[in-house]
């Protein structure tokens, strides 16, 4: 080892590292992806993070400490990436070790030996400062930021309070391009918003605020404006209910900022939805982050529509933000497991759900009493229902809201390859000792076959291929 290498703290590094897996990379979007040592001497003026070919660096000092292989992914967007080099920059100061030399540079960390459990509770709220003030840095640079910051903190405190008896709902634009006539000299909007007053203005859904870089107001935005509803085109990267707001005014630089019902904030710029912060940490809720998670399931089975995972994924958000829960599964022509063994689908799909065949190959039971053949009418009935409302079209080709709501009916939405539906609220007859609720059983069975999809009534995410998650937000 040279001399100079000994000027890399490795405590530091080991700390860095944990950064980076545990908090950055799923902000960023990168699943399954683990870090390359690396100890190589750059210029001093690379940014943080760099990314060449198919390879990400990560520098500090000087010093390329990490490499990660992007292989087979899209990698980072230059977007991305400047978000990346803005979180970095804001945790090394906060860090607890010195990058150069040895030693500690913060000893506000309790004892790692002692307190364990305080410590790591400690140095992951680092972590997500860092991450918070990086997005602050990313919305509107270094001077405004701190008016960002206590921003964030103030949105926080009202995602745990209620008014009236309900959760509140906000919604804001920040526009760092702007600069507000409406200064006053009893505060800025911040001010305001430590009142119970503010929790009654903006849904996030028909109605926002927009804000100066300094959180000045700018003015109050309806999507009803004029006593009309204007039209604009729906995008696969923005869940339904903000559409008309997202579309039409989260553009160039502006950012849109949602607090939900439920606590969560979501982030959108350039027309998406991009970050969502749930249960204190920021996770990416990107089209981009869940196509990448795909990409080697994709390209095994040579599936190609792009439509069909536009479908796909804006369902999920819609599902995801309404907060119904559901299942959708993506399985092969002849449901063949990983071993290419025929499965018969017969076993964990009913007849009764399974719209791709004919009423007449249902079986019926000429032994059943009046209480077996109720059961049987009501089974057929939602059966026609659905049949009647999927009209036999693709999944990509039935109406966004109509998949959504279908969707959050008890049970999965099974589709094959090219998107034909097999089923919507398909009950699985789920293997006996399965762990975990039932749509995670459900989801992990159906996965051997294709991949599924979880979202949670609570509005989580998993992705599940070969019975593994291999994706989340949660």
């Amino acid at each position: 080892m040279r001399r100079d290498d000994k000027k890399i703290n490795p405590h530091f590094k080991e700390e860095f590292k944990y950064f980076l897996e545990k908090h950055l990379f799923p902000l960023l979007g990168i699943v399954k992806k683990s870090l390359t040592d690396s100890l190589l001497k750059v210029d001093i003026n690379e940014g943080f993070v760099v990314q060449i070919a198919n390879t990400i660096y990560f520098s500090v000092s000087g010093w390329r400490l990490f490499s990660l292989d992007i292989t087979g992914t899209d990698g980072l967007t230059e977007d991305n990436i400047k978000l990346a080099n803005r979180i970095i920059q804001a945790y090394l100061p906060i860090s607890e070790y010195k990058r150069i030399g040895s030693g500690r540079q913060n000893s506000s960390y309790p004892n790692k030996t002692k307190h364990k459990t305080e410590y790591n509770v400690y140095r992951d709220s680092v972590c997500s400062q860092a991450i918070e003030t990086g997005i602050s840095y990313w919305i509107v640079g270094d001077q405004s930021s701190e008016y960002i910051q206590n921003f964030f903190s103030i949105l926080k405190q009202w995602a745990v309070k209620t008014y009236e008896g309900r959760r509140v709902t906000m919604g804001f634009i920040l526009n760092p391009d702007a600069k507000s006539t409406c200064i006053c000299e009893y505060g800025n909007w911040l001010s305001f918003m430590d009142s119970d007053s503010a929790a009654v203005l903006t849904d996030c859904i028909h109605s926002v605020i927009e804000l100066d870089a300094e959180c000045n107001f700018i003015r109050h935005i309806s999507a009803s404006e004029g006593d009309r509803f204007d039209h604009c085109s729906l995008n696969h990267c923005v869940p339904l209910r903000f559409t008309q707001i997202v579309q039409t005014h989260v553009v160039l630089n502006k950012v849109g900022i949602f607090l939900l019902s439920n606590g969560d904030i979501a982030l959108a710029k350039n027309r998406s939805i991009c970050f969502l912060r749930r249960n204190l940490r920021w996770l990416n809720l990107s089209y981009e982050a869940f196509c990448n998670s795909l990409k080697p399931f994709f390209s095994r089975y040579a599936i190609q529509d792009p439509d069909l995972f536009r479908s796909i994924f804006s369902s999920i958000l819609d599902v995801s933000f309404s907060h119904t829960g559901g299942i959708i599964a993506l399985v092969g022509p002849c449901w063949t497991d990983p071993e290419g063994t025929h499965f018969d689908h017969s076993e964990t799909l009913s007849p009764y759900d399974n719209l791709l065949i004919d009423d007449a190959e249902i079986p019926s039971d000429p032994h059943a009493d009046a209480e077996g053949l109720n059961e049987r009418n009501k089974r057929l009935l939602k059966r026609k229902i659905v049949q009647t409302l999927v009209q036999g079209r693709d999944f990509q080709h039935i109406e966004r809201k109509l998949r959504s709501e279908l969707m959050a009916l008890d049970g999965a939405c099974i589709l094959d390859y090219s998107g034909n539906v097999y089923s919507f609220g398909a009950i699985i007859q789920n293997d006996c000792g399965a762990s975990g609720g039932g749509r995670s059983s459900a989801a992990r069975k159906l996965s051997a076959y294709g991949m599924a999809v979880k979202i949670s009534a609570d509005g989580y995410i998993e992705l599940y291929i070969n019975r593994e998650v291999v994706y989340a937000i949660k």
